[in-house]
């Protein structure tokens, strides 16, 4: 409530229970005095009843927030683990941390699809991994070696400006090569 509205009710109440105790003061006032009498009493109730509102409330006790101002707490994406680099409260040493552990983890997914499916040894998927002939995809070749593919002067220039886009590009490059390798060989087999 407001205190401008609070102070008005306190004042009219205290005129009202002046008035009421001694008459004579309400003498310039034009009216039945039992009026004016029964309009303080009702205005001192009324400041009574706001005091109590405001003041009588039990201060041991926390009020719950509003449903509207509650913060929702984030629940990570099934995909996070892939995905943490592109969190931008990450820092830079962070994120090249986070991409190397996805890197990481989709190279032993590639060198199983490689043993699996191209018959290689895994000495042998790991090799073509490193020279960058396992795929006909420049770009998923230079996900697992960007030193061995030999790429355009505006791709060199993309990884140094935005080196997450071009991460993100590759990754998904190397994935769809991998997964077309996967239905292939189970359409052959």
């Amino acid at each position: 409530m407001n205190r401008g509205l609070l102070t008005v009710g306190i004042l009219v109440s205290l005129g009202g229970l002046l008035g009421l105790l001694n008459p004579a003061l309400l003498g310039g006032i034009a009216g039945p005095r039992e009026l004016v009498v029964a309009i303080g009493l009702v205005a001192l109730f009324a400041s009574m009843l706001l005091a109590h509102a405001r003041y009588g409330r039990n201060r041991n006790r926390s009020a719950a927030p509003d449903v509207e101002h509650r913060q929702v707490a984030r629940v990570p994406a099934p995909e996070t683990e892939i995905d943490a680099f592109d969190q931008p409260r990450l820092s830079y040493r962070a994120r090249r941390r986070a991409q190397k552990q996805g890197r990481n983890a989709v190279r032993e997914l590639a060198i199983d699809v490689l043993v699996r499916y191209d018959g290689d040894s895994r000495t042998r998927a790991k090799e073509r991994l490193d020279s960058g002939t396992w795929s006909s995809d420049p770009q998923a070749q230079a996900f697992f070696a960007p030193d061995a593919v030999e790429m355009p002067l505006s791709e060199r220039l993309a990884s140094i400006r935005a080196p997450d886009d071009v991460y993100r590009h590759r990754l998904n490059r190397a994935i769809a090569a991998l997964s077309a390798r996967i239905e292939r060989g189970r359409t052959d087999g």
